[in-house]
Order: structure tokens, then sequence, then C-alpha cells
């Protein structure tokens, strides 16, 4: 792999002494065992960190199926989770396992809940998400899916005592295009608030407009049925008759004639 060249945050572990990076893994072993004690369908994985950036694209979480092999030839799966988030917060960080550990369910049960190499989120892992205690989005990113699955307040109240002990793990990034990483997810977030309510929007224009064309249609039917597309149903004379579907102001206007009985096709009684 060639190396990127967007210049790389720089992570800083604010809690000084040594094996700072062993404390940081430790506790995100802990948090992945207290999710585990909750739902025991989570399997055991491997816990790293590092920094999120990914060529030019930030990566705040990963699950990597049966990456490892244990010592008894087992295969394990990796989670990684990256050190900026430590910066946002331990609930963010806790948002990101539960978003892994939806992966994990996932794999356990043999559900394929991503397509495009891992980047769309499909119906499927948003239900798994819910399982674990996340909120799933209102509407689906045309990019990322159903990915943005957000803990809710009633979850971090359950996981009070772990995202205590993640917060304790500060984090601070001093350079680097990942400064604000808050701030990015809520512009990111902002966007597509934005985009879903003009879509709301849209679909309300849409219903307004077909409402609006079936009254019109009504009021040029002179009484006859109309169907929701505007249009009245019409048999002819012939046992058994034949149907057509038609507006009916062109069968005021003039006759349709059927070519075998040579009558009119006139307006049913209702659909």
């Amino acid at each position: 792999m060639s190396a990127s060249t967007t210049p790389a945050a720089v992570l800083h572990i604010t809690s000084p002494g040594d094996h700072a990076g062993s404390r940081v893994v430790g506790v995100l072993e802990s948090a992945w065992s207290a999710i585990r004690a909750r739902h025991r369908e989570v399997p055991a994985v491997v816990l790293v960190t590092g920094r999120g950036l990914l060529q030019r694209r930030h990566q705040w979480g990963h699950f990597g199926a049966d990456a490892w092999h244990t010592d008894t030839g087992a295969l394990v799966a990796e989670v990684f989770v990256a050190g900026e988030l430590f910066d946002v917060g331990g609930r963010a960080v806790l948002e990101t396992l539960l978003h892994e550990a939806a992966h994990s369910l996932a794999h356990v049960r043999g559900v394929r809940d991503t397509v495009g190499h891992g980047r769309f989120h499909a119906p499927v892992f948003a239900d798994l998400a819910a399982e674990l205690g996340l909120t799933r989005p209102e509407v689906a990113d045309r990019v990322e899916g159903w990915a943005e699955c957000r803990i809710s307040d009633h979850t971090a109240a359950r996981y009070a005592t772990t995202i205590k002990a993640l917060d304790a793990i500060r984090v601070q990034v001093d350079e680097g295009p990942l400064v604000d990483v808050a701030r990015a997810r809520a512009v990111r977030e902002g966007d597509r608030a934005r985009r879903a309510a003009a879509r709301r929007s849209a679909a309300r224009s849409v219903r307004d407009a077909v409402g609006e064309g079936k009254e019109r249609a009504n009021r040029d039917s002179g009484g006859w049925p109309v169907g929701r597309d505007g249009l009245v149903d019409a048999v002819c004379g012939c046992v058994p008759a034949r149907t057509v579907r038609a507006v009916a102001g062109a069968l005021r206007e003039a006759p349709v004639i059927c070519g075998a009985c040579v009558r009119p096709y006139l307006p049913t009684p209702g659909r």
C-alpha cells in the first residue's frame, strides 16, 4: 500500500507513564467485555487502536472477521477503534464499539450486513445495531446506507461505568486534518439531516400534486367513479363485457366504440 500524502493527525495520550498504549487497549477490552456481558452472542475479539486516517478517508472503527490465529489454530476477529475518538469522549468510543459489535453479530449469525466492500450498510445492520442499543437513522445515506446508528441516552446510562472508564483515557489531537473530529461529524450529520428534510419535502409535494390531480379529475368526471390515477373504468355491451380505462372527459366528448359489439364504452357504477 502506498503512503498517503495527507498529513496525519498527531495523537498525544494525556495519561502519562509507562505502558500508556496498553492502558488504552485494556480499557477497550474492558468495554468490549461489558458489551459481551449483556449480549452473549457477541464474540471475543482482538482489540487494536491507532490513528483513524486511512489514505484520505477517516475510519472510526472496523470489524475484521477471522483476522487473527490463536496458538490453538482458532480464528479470532479484530476490532479497530480510532484513537481520535477518545478526544471526542467515552460515549463516542462506546458507540463505535457497539457499531462494530453489530458487525460481529452479523458474522456470527452468517448474515451479510454490508455490500460494496463493507461501505454500504444494509437494513439488517440497523436491526442488529438496535439489538445492542443503537438508534437507527430516519433515512439511509446514499453512500453508507444505514451506518449512522447512534447510541441512545438509555443505552449510555446502562453503560455509565464503562463510559466513565473510557473518558479517563484522554487523547489530544494536535494537528492534521482531524483536529476537530466532533465538529466534522456534526457537519456531516447536519448535511444528511438537511438532505433528509429535502426528500421529505419533495415527497409531500408529490403527494399534494397527486391529490390535486385526483380532485381535478373528480371535478371533470361528471360524477363517474374516478380511480386514484384519475381514470374511469368503462365497459362495452359484449358478454362478457370488455373493459377499458380512460379519462372521463374523453368519454364524454365523443363515444369510444367497441369493435366487437359496436357499442360505446360506458363507465361502470363502481370500480
